[in-house]
C-alpha cells in the first residue's frame, strides 16, 4: 500500500470501488429534487398538447390580412371567442376571426394569430392593422416536446428545470436512485454534545453537526453513533455499521495511542489507503467494512469538512446515480498574497465573487486546521499547489462549494 497518495490517486481509487445503487424508488416530484434519475423518461404527451395562441389577440386566416395597415385595415367578422382552458366548438372561415386568449386552443381553420395591439374591435368586426404570416404567434402541438420523445436521461440530476419538465408531461413522481444509507461515527472521550455544560478538558462535538449537514445535502440518509476511545467499542460500532452503504468516521484514523478505527477496519474488512498528500487532512482512510464502503476522515473539524468535500461527497454522488460527481472548478485571481505553500497541496477556504474582469477570490482568514471560523462564509476551496509561491494577482484554481457572491 503506497504510503502517501496524491489527491487524484485517492479519488480514483475511491470512485473505482463505487457502483451506483441498483435499487430505485418512486418519489413525489418535490421530494425527488436533487436526486438522480434511475431510468430514461419518455413523454407520453406532446407539449403543447394542441395548437395554442402565444399572444392575446385574434385567430385569422393569414391570406385575409394581406396588405393590411393602420390606414387600410383588413375588416373581419368576429365569430367567437376562446379563453384559456376552453375548447373552440367552431371554425374560422374566410373573412372571419376569433378572439383568442394566450394559451387557448386556436380554432380550426385559422392559421395565424394577430396581437391585440395590432387590432381594433368595431362592433361585430375586428380591424386588423398589420398583415399576418402563416404560423405567426401560434405554438404548434408538440413543438416543445414530441409524444414519445426522451426528455430526461438516466443519471441526470433533478433540478428545478428537470422537475418542471416532469410536471409538464404529467408525471407526479420520478424514478430515482434510492438514497444511500450513511452511518456517521464520531470518536473521542473528549467530546460533549452541544447544548450541555462543557466540563474541563472537553470540547463540543462539532464534527457531528458539520458533517451531518454535508451528508444530508447529498440526499443521503444519515444515522449517527458516537464511539468512546475504546478498541472493543470501536470494533462493535463498525460491526453494526456494516449494514449501511457507507461508513464515515471522524477521527481515530491517525497514529495516536487512542486511535482505534484503523485497526478495527483492518480486522473487519480492508483498508486500501490511509494517508493523502493534502493539507488539511493528511490522515484520511479508505476501504471496506464488510460490504459497506469505509471513509475515515480526520478528527479535526475543518479537515473533516474539507476532505468530505474532496473524497466522500463524490463517492456518495456516484453511489446515488449522479453523472456529475465533482464541484465546478473555475480559475480566479487572488485578491491578496498567500505566500509559500509547503510540500502538500493545500485547499484553502475562500470567498469567490464575480467582478467585471472575471472571478476574484480571497481566503477567509487564518487557514490553520484548528480555525473553525475559516469555514464561515466559505463558498470555495482555493487549490494551492505544493511548493508554490502565491501572490496577489496570481491565477489559481478554485472549487465552488456554494453559490458565489456577486460583485461588491
Amino acid at each position: 500500500m503506497k504510503d502517501l497518495l496524491s489527491v487524484e490517486e485517492a479519488q480514483e481509487l475511491i470512485l473505482q470501488s463505487v457502483q451506483p445503487l441498483p435499487e430505485s424508488v418512486e418519489m413525489p416530484l418535490l421530494e425527488a429534487a436533487g436526486r438522480a434519475l434511475a431510468e430514461d423518461i419518455v413523454s407520453p404527451v406532446p407539449i403543447p398538447p394542441f395548437d395554442n395562441a402565444a399572444v392575446d389577440g385574434y385567430a385569422v386566416i393569414a391570406e385575409d390580412t394581406a396588405g393590411a395597415s393602420a390606414q387600410s385595415p383588413a375588416r373581419l367578422r368576429v365569430v367567437g371567442a376562446v379563453n384559456a382552458g376552453e375548447v373552440a366548438h367552431f371554425a374560422v372561415g374566410r373573412g372571419e376571426a376569433a378572439h383568442v386568449m394566450t394559451g387557448a386552443p386556436v380554432p380550426a381553420g385559422a392559421d395565424a394569430m394577430v396581437m391585440i395591439e395590432d387590432t381594433e374591435q368595431r362592433g361585430e368586426e375586428v380591424w386588423i392593422k398589420s398583415p399576418a404570416r402563416i404560423g405567426q404567434h401560434i405554438r404548434r402541438q408538440g413543438e416543445a416536446v414530441a409524444r414519445g420523445e426522451t426528455v430526461l436521461r438516466k443519471g441526470q440530476s433533478l433540478g428545478a428545470g428537470e422537475i418542471l419538465v416532469l410536471a409538464a408531461i404529467g408525471r407526479g413522481t420520478a424514478p430515482v436512485v434510492r438514497p444511500a444509507r450513511v452511518c456517521l461515527l464520531t470518536t473521542g472521550d473528549e467530546l460533549v454534545e452541544p447544548g450541555y455544560p462543557l466540563p474541563a478538558g472537553k470540547i463540543y462535538n462539532s464534527n457531528r453537526y458539520g458533517l451531518s449537514v454535508q451528508i444530508r445535502e447529498t440526499g443521503a440518509q444519515l444515522e449517527h453513533l458516537h464511539i468512546p476511545d475504546d478498541p472493543v467499542a470501536t470494533r462493535d460500532a463498525l460491526t453494526q455499521a456494516q449494514a449501511y452503504d457507507m461508513v464515515l468516521t471522524a477521527g481515530g484514523v491517525s497514529v495516536g495511542e487512542r486511535d482505534f478505527v484503523k485497526q478495527a477496519v483492518e480486522s473487519l474488512g480492508e483498508l486500501r489507503f490511509w494517508r493523502v498528500a493534502i493539507k488539511p487532512g493528511k490522515p484520511i482512510a479508505f476501504g471496506r467494512v464488510g460490504q459497506a464502503l469505509f471513509v475515515g476522515l480526520p478528527g479535526n473539524p475543518v479537515s473533516a469538512m474539507v476532505t468530505f468535500e474532496l473524497f466522500a461527497r463524490p463517492a456518495l454522488r456516484k453511489m446515488m446515480g449522479h453523472h456529475v460527481l465533482f464541484r465546478p472548478r473555475v480559475q480566479a485571481i487572488l485578491e491578496h498574497d498567500i505566500g509559500t505553500i509547503g510540500g502538500r497541496r493545500e485547499y484553502m477556504r475562500g470567498r469567490l465573487r464575480w467582478s467585471e474582469g472575471g472571478w476574484l477570490v480571497r481566503s477567509t482568514g487564518a487557514q490553520e486546521s484548528g480555525m473553525v471560523a475559516s469555514m464561515v462564509g466559505a463558498n470555495a476551496l482555493i487549490v494551492a499547489p505544493a511548493r508554490s509561491e502565491l501572490r496577489r494577482g496570481d491565477t489559481v484554481d478554485v472549487l465552488m462549494i456554494d453559490l458565489p457572491l456577486g460583485s461588491e
